[in-house]
């Protein structure tokens, strides 16, 4: 019995707020006359305005070239030592060339200066050379294995040395020897 009771209370209460609401809705749509002539004016103004259009511009037409030497290297490759192998150029006298066709080895990526030798190992008369790459990745190689960028390979392994017979373009279209040898650095 209480319960229904305060719900019979709470009806006038109710309605007061309802009503109250009803009056707020009922001033806000009397909103024009709340000043708002200057913002009317301005939107009819922009409205009677008639805009012109600037014409588009006129684009000169360009000659076209049409690129028709595919036999040649591509002019968007970046030139590499390798590509001196793919081309025809001459043989040396001396008939001296690197093997193209031969798969390149990891340490062929980086350049001899920027490789270190760590050190030195062997293992069944085998010798093995450790190499430290500039990826901080050392690399075990023996006699017959290629590093450098110009075609480098091992012939010999000592106990502090490695040497290798590296294949460099003469400038003339020819190829020539070059010895060259990493030693085990103090650091």
């Amino acid at each position: 019995m209480r319960m229904s009771r305060t719900i019979i209370d709470s009806i006038p209460r109710l309605g007061k707020v309802c009503a109250l609401v009803f009056f707020a809705t009922l001033l806000n749509g009397c909103g024009n006359e709340l000043g708002l002539e200057d913002l009317e004016q301005f939107i009819n103004k922009a409205r009677m305005k008639k805009g012109t259009v600037s014409p588009l511009p006129v684009f000169k037409k360009l000659e076209t070239f049409t690129y028709s030497a595919a036999e040649e290297r591509d002019p968007f490759r970046n030139w590499q030592i390798e590509d001196v192998a793919d081309l025809d150029a001459p043989v040396s006298q001396n008939g001296l060339r690197p093997d193209a066709r031969r798969p390149r080895e990891q340490l062929e990526q980086f350049p001899l200066d920027a490789l270190k030798l760590r050190g030195t190992l062997s293992f069944n008369d085998t010798r093995w050379a450790l190499i430290e790459a500039p990826d901080r990745i050392v690399y075990k190689v023996r006699s017959g294995n290629y590093l450098g960028k110009n075609y480098g390979k091992i012939t010999d392994i000592g106990v502090n040395t490695l040497m290798l017979n590296e294949i460099v373009s003469d400038g003339l279209g020819g190829w020539q020897n070059r010895e060259a040898t990493l030693s085990v650095d103090d650091e």
